[in-house]
């Protein structure tokens, strides 16, 4: 990974979001799920990557650092973790405001990606395919979508790799829900009506996960 590169697609996992809103609005709707997107402080064009990897000095484990900011009138934000890409986060901000937004989502441990795309209270596309254990499509693929998410972005209007070479970006503290304190809110976002839809592809993925890493502990 070169240090000064702008491509969002360096990181080895990640996900990554794009909505048809101004920074601050996007930000507003990030923040009605309950979660917290906490603004730190601008990042220049060559510190972004090691921002997302760099873990907060005194967090928890639901403390994440994310790249979030705004393009040519719209918005984006990026982490290397899936979670930011939550099917029910990405239709809930879309019925919410009304616009376009788009996730995607590729964890290559365990061989998953994973698209989502809605529009007001319509899932334009969600599709998931994880490694042998089974895919998921629903609504008509995506303007360029056998050409992978970076096309998709740019036919929808979206320049991703713009927005990290000359847009504006600022790190973020994003601290996700407590499942113990936040119970129904953690459910609601984790493992609302989109997640249920697809859940045997996520439990399947996770077992290989947890059988590949219990052994390597075993050993």
């Amino acid at each position: 990974m070169q240090p000064g590169a702008f491509t969002w697609d360096v990181l080895d996992d990640f996900g990554i979001l794009a909505a048809e809103l101004p920074w601050d609005e996007f930000l507003a709707a990030l923040r009605a799920s309950g979660e917290r997107f906490h603004v730190l402080h601008p990042l220049d064009a060559r510190d972004w990557v090691a921002f997302v990897y760099e873990r907060p000095a005194e967090g928890t484990w639901r403390e994440k650092h994310l790249v979030g900011g705004e393009y040519e009138g719209r918005s984006f934000a990026i982490s290397d973790t899936p979670t930011l890409c939550a099917a029910d986060r990405i239709t809930a901000i879309a019925a919410e405001t009304g616009c376009l937004v788009l996730g995607y989502t590729m964890v290559l441990t365990v061989g998953h990606h994973e698209l989502i795309a809605a529009r007001g209270s319509q899932v334009l596309r969600y599709r998931v395919q994880s490694g042998g254990y089974g895919d998921y499509f629903e609504g008509d693929p995506l303007l360029h979508e056998s050409e992978g998410f970076d096309a998709i972005l740019g036919a929808y209007g979206f320049d991703a790799n713009g927005w990290l070479a000359r847009g504006r970006r600022w790190g973020l503290l994003w601290t996700a829900l407590d499942p113990d304190a936040e119970p129904e809110e953690h459910r609601r976002l984790y493992f609302g009506p989109m997640r249920r839809r697809v859940d045997y592809i996520h439990r399947a993925a996770l077992k290989e996960f947890e059988d590949e890493y219990g052994e390597d502990e075993e050993s």
